[in-house]
């Protein structure tokens, strides 16, 4: 058990950074100062307290005071931020620096225990006896194609279909139709509107974007004896809460056993562009991780994002050759350039091990 979170819990304890939670680690400001001095000026640190940060941060360049919801705060040479900055709720003072705030898409996620094997058939409009796949993907062409054949027919009566495509076993993509009363059709589909339709105040909104059957859970004693018998892990994707009658639908009368719901926005609108924004947006030293969210939004692809920030900032400390594998390491030796002495070299190498790849001659 567990999930992608557990890469990240690992990389935070591995690396012995210090973590602050909680409103003492709420960042609600970050404000830009030319030197130390001028941060003494502004009133943030007392002579005394910037004499012990001298001690780890530079006297010249560049300095960024982070301030937290308890009203204190930090010095730092270059900060990394590290969240959507929609909701960020944090302010950029002394710096005409400007972060990108794509719309996000709002996501609901509802996970559940249910005892059975497959989803509803009757809710895709199929017999009892129908086998239902475990893992369904919609579509908004269908809606559309729905909408359409609807508007063409007016007809209470008459039949309407649209098509979900089911992932199968052999993960391909098949598409079923499925009938419907048109009445009946609008009564379970009609929640709002799915965004990229021709009409955005009107129209039809399938129920869930996908569900997924995650894993069969071992069987369970219950406190009078019995057992829980056969029960399986779902999660189901929406951009609508849905409730307890809508699960139902979905899964069966009486076949809940366990729900969870949670909503967030889960990542930026996926839209056409050429341009991206930088991940230094102050050449001061501040960076925005989450520049990379509008290529592409996953955990894993932020490291990525994160291993290019930390290197842009590693070059302008180490210079070029430090992050790409050059030969020149200004940043210890001077101007001078690296003997082919075996002894130095393999030194060098041993000194840099720890730097995960980067470092002179380790290219």
């Amino acid at each position: 058990m567990g999930g992608n979170y557990q890469i990240f819990s690992e990389m935070l304890k591995r690396s012995s950074a210090k973590l602050r939670l909680g409103a003492s680690g709420e960042v609600t400001g970050i404000v830009k100062f030319g030197s130390l001095a001028e941060v003494i000026d502004a009133g943030y640190l007392s002579s005394t307290q910037a004499e012990k940060h001298s001690k780890w941060i530079k006297e010249a360049g560049t300095k960024w005071w982070v301030g937290t919801k308890t009203g204190g705060g930090g010095l730092y040479d270059s900060v990394f931020i590290a969240t959507p900055w929609h909701n960020a709720d944090i302010s950029l003072i002394n710096t005409h620096a400007t972060i990108p705030s794509p719309p996000y898409v709002h996501l609901h996620v509802t996970l559940l225990i249910t005892n059975a094997s497959h989803p509803n058939p009757a809710y895709f409009g199929r017999g009892k006896s129908d086998a239902v796949p475990t893992s369904i993907l919609t579509t908004h062409a269908a809606l559309r194609k729905a909408q359409k054949q609807n508007t063409e027919k007016q007809d209470k009566n008459s039949f309407s279909g649209s098509y979900l495509h089911f992932v199968d076993a052999a993960g391909l993509a098949r598409p079923l139709r499925i009938y419907r009363y048109t009445k009946s059709f609008f009564a379970s589909l009609i929640l709002g509107w799915w965004p990229g339709g021709d009409d955005k105040d009107s129209g039809l909104l399938l129920e869930f974007n996908s569900l997924s059957y995650l894993r069969k859970l071992p069987e369970r004693k219950l406190a009078d004896g019995r057992l829980t018998g056969e029960e399986h892990v779902v999660k189901i994707f929406s951009k609508a809460a849905l409730n307890d009658t809508q699960l139902e639908s979905i899964m069966g009368t009486n076949n809940l056993r366990w729900v969870f719901r949670k909503q967030w926005d889960a990542y930026p609108e996926l839209r056409p562009t050429r341009d991206f924004p930088p991940l230094q947006v102050d050449e001061g030293g501040l960076y925005f991780l989450n520049s990379f969210e509008t290529l592409i939004s996953t955990m894993e692809t932020s490291t990525v994002s994160a291993r290019n920030a930390v290197a842009l900032l590693l070059q302008k400390t180490f210079g070029w050759d430090f992050v790409h594998g050059g030969k020149r390491c200004d940043w210890q030796k001077g101007e001078e350039m690296l003997t082919s002495d075996m002894s130095s070299r393999r030194k060098e190498d041993d000194d840099q091990e720890a730097w995960a790849g980067w470092g002179c001659n380790s290219g």
